[in-house]
């Protein structure tokens, strides 16, 4: 399992890199699907947030070279890659769906795709709670005390 483990740590660290090196460069432009003419504040947004997501990568490297003795730091990394999803979902909800290379799929339909999505999100996060970890995700933001 400690092997699996650490495969998915690399993997989502060198996804994080490889993408967040590729914002830090080429801007909003080198997102897949994005409008070349994408707005100064939108590109400056994009550039200071793939900092911490190439952060984030290097962190995951760093955490699976010695699982063992930092396992503790796991359910945190699962925290705020989960709290990404749920950001993304919002987004989907709110202003509907990113180009078909970031979701590998087509636009058609995408009013069913966000009431379905929006149902199972709330639906999700409800039975996540109900069942006790939220508390323990809770828990997490109190580790420094």
């Amino acid at each position: 399992m400690n092997n699996i483990l650490r495969w998915m740590l690399i993997v989502i660290g060198l996804v994080a890199l490889i993408t967040g090196v590729n914002v830090i460069l080429g801007g909003s432009a080198s997102v897949p699907g994005a409008s070349s003419a994408a707005s100064a504040v939108h590109d400056n947004e994009m550039r200071f947030f793939a900092v911490y997501w190439v952060g984030f990568g290097i962190f995951s490297f760093w955490v699976s070279r010695d699982l063992e003795s930092r396992m503790g730091f796991i359910p945190a990394l699962a925290a705020f890659f989960f709290l990404g999803g749920v950001a993304r979902l919002v987004s989907i909800m709110l202003v509907g769906f990113p180009s078909a290379p970031l979701i590998g799929s087509n636009k058609q339909d995408s009013l069913n795709k966000k009431k379905h999505l929006g149902f199972f999100a709330l639906n999700f996060t409800v039975k996540i709670f109900h069942r006790g970890v939220g508390s323990r995700c809770r828990n997490l933001l109190f580790l420094y005390e």
